[in-house]
């Protein structure tokens, strides 16, 4: 009796304990499939896609590098930095990389990368990089900087986190812990039709601005990320920590802009552009110069759109023209975007004196070659004109038959340019010029009202203040160096700063060392005027580079310069006195 009692008494407990376990179980199914009615975590559902987008590898983080924003280097990796190597082992390194960059703001910042080097992608997928090329050709399928892109970067989850999995008749696959986004988003990414997850609720998650938010089921989950996916500044733009002042605004454009000449030093990798320079004028015209001579003109403004702050160009060159989205900036710099056409320009101020745009300009004529006056090409009404600068700051224009005469000063202006004021009762010169670029035979002036005028050396005709007697009487005294010599395009000053002239009264002169070693050359000189005054210097010893039959062009006290107009280009060598 006692025997069938407790087996009696076994059965009833095993079916109390079956009829638990499956009451329990389908308890927590019921509670699940109750609260994901509508927001479920299955594959291709929204709710997952809003989860996938929130733990996908967001590559800004290190755009300081790569300029992807879908892309992330992994670390270590040594970059070269302006020229100064550094290993970046951290996260923390990346704003040593800014510091180097924030030294000056007047240059354009350039890192390379040794290569090779390991990418991950925002799929978490590691692909090894060899060079350049490969990585700018991975670079090319991310979203560009500040464009929109899949990601939610304004909030994150508070791991770990527990989910169960179960099949479609909700029985319970395997539970599985995750610890980082990695481990969830590849636990997404394995999820089929067959398969439904569910969170252990309740979980946290955190906000860009620190604030944490605490969601008990999948429709508050859903609700969360939705309500901060745009909440916050992304950040995916190419400047680290979004600490650099904003060079890139409009009001800093324009007043940059007009300061200076423009280089093209990159354009969409087409070289042949690369030889052009801007100059902008406040009149919002501007002109193309190639090699010192204008190319073409336009119209240009900088303006705020719904893309960003864009410079505007319309012009002869169609290269140029278009609304060029401004991607990058400092004091010299500027970096534009036109469709898939990148181009770079570099600001180039003078670095020539006041005293050398003097020294330039005065001695021989000038011929007027190139003369645009607001877009207007004038330059064959004025191919006949030619200026003589003088000494005491007067000048004399003239086309052979009229003769006007007016004043010309050089001075520096608040931005440090050197500009040439020029008035004259021959009004359509008057204006103050920026002298754009100098060389010893052709100078380019613009001014701000939009006039360009390039001006080439005329040494045809000798200067009526030279005289051959004062010639003579002044190389007879003292000594003479080598101040500037100029050959064929290539400055040889110093391969004869130690050396010096000493001309003598039977029209020999030796040319020699003066810091001893016994080095000189004997030769001859000779000095007259035909329709223009000559000065001989020939020896069997010395350098072409040094002697010939030039044109006295400029003669002072102190000063001699000597000008030869050959097939290869200007010979042009400047003495001064030396008396002890």
């Amino acid at each position: 009796m006692s025997v069938k009692r407790n087996q009696f008494l076994a059965f009833f407990l095993l079916v109390v304990i079956t009829l638990i376990l499956f009451s329990c179980q389908k308890e927590v199914i019921e509670i699940s499939s109750s609260q994901e009615e509508e927001i479920k975590l299955t594959t291709n559902s929204t709710l997952t896609t809003l989860i996938t987008q929130t733990v996908t590898n967001d590559g800004s983080i290190d755009n300081i590098i790569d300029q992807a924003n879908c892309l992330e280097v992994k670390l270590p990796v040594f970059v070269v930095v302006n020229g100064t190597g550094v290993e970046i082992n951290s996260i923390e390194d990346y704003q040593v990389i800014e510091e180097i960059f924030d030294r000056f703001n007047d240059d354009i910042d350039r890192i390379d990368i040794q290569y090779p080097i390991k990418i991950v992608t925002n799929e978490f997928t590691e692909i090894e990089i060899d060079n350049e090329n490969e990585l700018k050709e991975l670079v090319s399928t991310c979203k560009g900087e500040n464009e929109k892109d899949d990601d939610i970067e304004c909030i994150d989850f508070v791991y770990p986190i527990s989910i169960s999995v179960f099949n479609t008749d909700f029985d319970i696959l395997d539970t599985k812990t995750v610890n980082n986004d990695a481990n969830l988003y590849v636990f997404l990414q394995n999820l089929d039709a067959s398969t439904i997850a569910n969170i252990k609720y309740p979980i946290t998650l955190i906000k860009a601005d620190d604030t944490l938010i605490s969601v008990n089921n999948n429709k508050e989950l859903q609700e969360a990320i939705i309500d901060a996916a745009d909440s916050c500044d992304e950040d995916d733009d190419f400047n680290y920590n979004d600490d650099d002042p904003d060079y890139c605004n409009v009001d800093f454009v324009k007043q940059s802009i007009e300061k200076c000449l423009w280089k093209v030093t990159s354009y969409a990798n087409n070289s042949l552009l690369e030889n052009y320079s801007l100059r902008f004028s406040s009149d919002l015209t501007f002109t193309i110069i190639q090699n010192g001579t204008i190319e073409g003109f336009g119209d240009w403004s900088v303006d705020s759109l719904a893309d960003g702050n864009v410079l505007k160009l319309s012009s002869t060159i169609t290269n140029f023209n278009g609304e060029w989205i401004i991607k990058e900036c400092g004091d010299k710099f500027l970096e534009v975007k036109l469709n898939d056409d990148i181009m770079k320009i570099e600001k180039i101020c003078p670095d020539f004196t006041e005293d050398k745009v003097k020294e330039v300009l005065s001695g021989c004529n000038w011929a007027i070659t190139d003369f645009i006056d607001n877009g207007n090409n004038l330059s064959d009404q004025y191919s006949d004109f030619k200026f003589k600068f003088k000494s005491d700051e007067t000048f004399e224009i003239t086309d052979g038959t009229d003769t006007y005469t007016g004043l010309w000063k050089v001075e520096t202006n608040e931005f440090g340019n050197v500009t040439i004021n020029i008035s004259s009762v021959f009004s359509d010169i008057v204006d103050q010029y920026f002298v754009a670029s100098l060389e010893n035979s052709n100078v380019l002036i613009q001014s701000n009202s939009g006039k360009t005028i390039k001006l080439q050396k005329d040494c045809s005709t000798a200067p009526d203040d030279i005289s051959v007697d004062r010639l003579n009487f002044l190389v007879l005294n003292c000594i003479w160096k080598i101040a500037d010599l100029n050959k064929d395009g290539n400055n040889l000053t110093a391969n004869y700063t130690m050396y010096r002239f000493k001309f003598f009264q039977d029209g020999t002169f030796i040319f020699y060392n003066a810091f001893g070693g016994g080095d000189y050359s004997v030769g001859i000189w000779k000095a007259e005027r035909t329709n223009k005054v000559v000065f001989l210097l020939s020896s069997q010893n010395l350098s072409n580079e040094i002697k010939g039959f030039f044109e006295v062009v400029l003669l002072e006290d102190d000063k001699l310069n000597l000008f030869v107009e050959g097939i290869n280009g200007i010979h042009e060598m400047k003495l001064e006195r030396q008396c002890i």
